[in-house]
C-alpha cells in the first residue's frame, strides 16, 4: 500500500483501505462531561489515524492532532500526510510532563499499519 500512496488517489480511498486491512471506525465521546462525539479511525486500541494531503500548514495540523489526542484521551494519533513529493508518517504522543519534567514515552510501532 505504501507504494500506492504516491499514485494520488483520494485520501478517502487510502483511509478505507487502511480500515479494511488493519483498522476500524468508532464513535467516541470527546469530552467526559458532554454528549459530544467524534468519529475516529483506529489502527489499535486507543491509537487513531488520519490521512491528509497537506502541503502547507502542517505545524498547525500537528498541534490540532495533539490537542484532539489529549481531549479524546487517545494514546497516540498516527498521521499519514501524502504530498506529490513525500509520504510522511508520524505519531503524536511521544512525550509527557511528569513531576515538572518531560519524559519520553515508548514510541508506538507502526508496523501494524503497513
Amino acid at each position: 500500500m505504501l507504494r500506492d500512496l504516491v499514485t494520488k488517489l483520494s485520501n478517502t480511498l487510502y483511509t478505507e483501505c487502511l480500515i479494511s486491512n488493519i483498522g476500524r471506525t468508532e464513535r467516541r465521546r470527546v469530552w467526559a462531561d458532554r454528549d459530544v462525539f467524534q468519529r475516529f479511525n483506529f489502527s489499535a486500541e486507543n491509537e487513531a489515524f488520519v490521512v491528509t494531503a497537506l502541503e502547507t500548514g502542517q505545524a498547525n495540523y500537528r498541534t490540532h492532532l495533539n490537542r484532539m489526542r489529549q481531549t479524546a484521551r487517545l494514546k497516540h494519533f498516527h498521521w499519514i500526510n501524502v504530498t506529490p513529493d513525500l509520504v510522511r508518517i508520524e505519531s503524536t504522543g511521544g512525550t509527557r510532563l511528569k513531576n515538572g519534567r518531560l519524559e519520553d514515552r515508548p514510541r508506538p510501532s507502526l508496523h501494524h499499519i503497513f
